[in-house]
């Protein structure tokens, strides 16, 4: 009889680890382990494990004996909880295999994770800067449920690590909001590139302003776009237009006879006109 490893092309090693035996690294993950979000996901995963178990094995590397993980905090964290719970369940483990680069870009768009924030992808695009990545490479890493490509990609990317180098209030802000009101990562953008030392006042006056319209999302002025920027220059010429006739149809009906500005008004209605 056939058996499934007969139609395999290779084998993975992932032996049963105790999870108390795997070392988390200080620093070493991206996320934002007290973000609301992440507490929320680390307990739905308990659930989730103590009725079905592990689902999915987590990556680690074995270093002068210990074993360190590599991915899969949040499955870690979890299982570890259920250990001082008196719950023993093991965990499979595979061998991560790439350098730091490579193996923190995989974990930045690993389906079945929680998509990162945008601080925690910031972070994560820093590191990647610091390895020499480009915006462009770094772009193709953005979450798969934003749907972003290209330049939109490009500028999200932007936009993190401009948040990662902000102030801590205003981040705080960001993964927290401020007084129940949500603050979107481009108010906060938008805050440091006006003025880095102000940025925090910026931001709190944006939430207050939002309070006051009952809005839940304090976010950025908008400028002018390129529609409304074409309306303004219409309105601003029919207005020059309005002027420039009534100066002219003044001059012809007046008792005056001052020709020169009749003929100049008329020119500066040809000029107007185009």
């Amino acid at each position: 009889m056939a058996r499934l490893t007969d139609f395999g092309h290779g084998r993975v090693d992932a032996p049963r680890l105790d999870p108390r035996e795997i070392i988390i690294r200080d620093n070493w993950n991206y996320r934002e382990m007290d973000n609301a979000a992440v507490k929320a996901h680390i307990a739905f995963l308990k659930d989730s494990i103590r009725e079905i178990g592990v689902q999915e094995p987590i990556s680690v590397e074995l270093i002068d004996g210990v074993i360190y993980l590599v991915d899969g905090e949040c499955r870690l964290r979890a299982l570890k909880e259920l250990w001082d719970e008196g719950k023993e369940v093991f965990v499979l483990a595979i061998q991560a295999k790439g350098d730091e680069a490579d193996i923190l870009a995989k974990s930045m768009i690993a389906n079945g994770s929680l998509p990162p924030t945008v601080i925690e992808f910031g972070n994560a695009a820093k590191r990647l800067v610091a390895f020499g990545w480009t915006l462009e490479k770094i772009a193709a890493l953005t979450p798969p449920h934003l749907g972003l490509q290209g330049a939109k990609a490009k500028r999200f990317v932007k936009t993190a690590l401009e948040l990662q180098a902000a102030p801590d209030e205003v981040k705080e802000a960001v993964a927290h909001g401020v007084e129940g009101v949500e603050v979107s990562p481009a108010l906060a953008v938008q805050a440091v590139r006006k003025s880095r030392e102000k940025a925090s006042e910026i931001v709190t006056e944006a939430v207050k302003g939002a309070k006051a319209k009952g809005q839940k999302v304090a976010k950025r002025e908008k400028k002018p776009g390129k529609a409304a920027k074409q309306r303004e220059a219409a309105t601003e010429r029919d207005g020059k237009l309005y002027d420039a006739g009534d100066t002219m149809a003044n001059l012809i009906l007046s008792a005056e006879e001052n020709w020169d500005a009749v003929v100049k008004a008329a020119k500066a209605w040809k000029k107007l006109r185009g």
